[in-house]
């Protein structure tokens, strides 16, 4: 069963009541990182409690198409809004199979370091639903959890290939995280 959520512009970014943004510098170029983002083949190497996904619109993809992506736990319908390659990929859910959000958008910011890599800006805006909201830290902590692990792991696939060398001391830099609260 789905369950529709209001759209959203990428104006939505300024204005969401709740947000997760993870962060991280990649030793890879932007363009690698963006091209790991849109490769359906690589999601179940870097996506968390991946299943599937299933292009719903022709490609070539960009700007306006649309897909599935099924997790464990739920599936995602998606509308792509900005797909700017090595910059920004930025879509909104149109309809989840669990009731969570009245409002949902990723936004996947992609700004090369000056040195080969890229830090990455991944920001989840959301509006929960009314339901949810008793038990919002909780929810919170689990797709928290599943981004930066999801993160974590992006990284790590787009490292592996990337000519890219990273010396001993960033090698021990963490990735930096970040739950904003609630409006």
């Amino acid at each position: 069963m789905w369950f529709r959520l209001h759209p959203v512009g990428l104006e939505y970014a300024g204005r969401s009541r709740s947000r997760i943004v993870n962060e991280r510098v990649i030793r890879a170029s932007p363009e690698r990182v963006f091209d790991l983002l849109v490769d359906d083949t690589a999601f179940s190497r870097w996506l968390e409690d991946f299943v599937a996904v299933r292009w719903t619109s022709d490609p070539p993809h960009g700007n306006g198409s649309t897909r599935d992506v099924e997790l464990r736990m739920l599936t995602a319908r998606e509308q792509f809004l900005a797909w700017d390659r090595g910059a920004r990929l930025t879509f909104h859910m149109t309809a989840l199979t669990l009731p969570l959000a009245r409002r949902l958008m990723e936004d996947i910011r992609l700004e090369p370091t000056g040195d080969g890599a890229t830090r990455v800006i991944w920001t989840v805006h959301y509006d929960p639903r009314t339901w949810v909201r008793p038990i919002h830290p909780l929810v919170r902590f689990v797709f928290g959890r599943l981004f930066r692990k999801s993160l974590g792991n992006l990284g790590r696939l787009a490292e592996e290939s990337s000519p890219v060398t990273r010396s001993r001391e960033e090698q021990q830099t963490a990735p930096v995280s970040q739950v904003e609260p609630t409006g």
